[in-house]
C-alpha cells in the first residue's frame, strides 16, 4: 500500500515550535501562550494572537530555523513510520509548508528535520491539496491518529 502523512500533528509538533519560537524571541509574554495540545487549527486566537500575527510570527519563526527546523517528534511517530515500512509499504510525506520570507525555507527546515531525526520515506511532496499525491490511506492530524500511531510500535 501506499501510505501518506501529513507532518503536522502526526509526526511535527507546529503549536510547540511556535511556542519556541515565541520564546526564543521573548514575544510570549505579548500573548497568553496555551501548551499542550491544540484542539483546533486557529489555536492561537486562543492565545489573543491575529490571523495577521500569527502569519508574520510563523514567517520569522521558519526565517529563525526553529519553525519546521526543531522539536522533538511526536512520540512513536518515527518508530510507527518505520514499522509501517517494514511491513512493505511505502511512505509519502504530504505537508503544506508555505511559511518564510522565501519559500525554500519551509522546506529546507522541514527537510533538515527529516534527516536529523532520520526520518524514512519515499517520497515529499509540499502542498496544501493532501490529495495531490495518489495514496490508498492518509494519515492526517488528530489526537486518535497518534493513539494509533502508538499502537503500531
Amino acid at each position: 500500500m501506499r501510505v501518506g502523512f501529513d507532518l503536522d500533528g502526526v509526526c511535527y509538533d507546529f503549536a510547540g515550535s511556535l511556542i519556541e519560537y515565541l520564546s526564543f524571541t521573548n514575544l510570549d509574554k505579548l500573548y497568553e501562550v496555551v501548551k499542550g495540545e491544540p484542539d483546533k487549527w486557529h489555536f492561537y486566537r486562543d492565545w489573543g494572537m491575529t490571523d495577521e500575527q500569527f502569519v508574520r510570527h510563523c514567517h520569522d519563526g521558519v526565517d529563525y530555523g526553529i519553525i519546521f527546523g526543531m522539536g522533538t517528534p511526536r512520540e512513536n511517530s518515527n518508530e510507527a513510520m518505520k514499522e509501517i515500512r517494514n511491513m512493505g509499504h511505502s511512505i509519502h510525506i504530504v505537508t503544506d509548508r508555505s511559511f518564510g520570507s522565501d519559500p525554500s525555507r519551509s522546506k529546507d527546515n522541514t527537510l533538515y528535520w527529516l534527516y536529523e531525526w532520520q526520518f524514512e520515506y519515499d517520497t515529499i511532496d509540499f502542498s496544501a491539496d493532501k490529495t495531490s499525491v495518489p495514496t490508498d490511506i492518509f494519515i492526517k492530524t488528530s489526537w486518535r491518529t497518534m493513539t494509533l500511531l502508538s499502537l503500531l510500535v
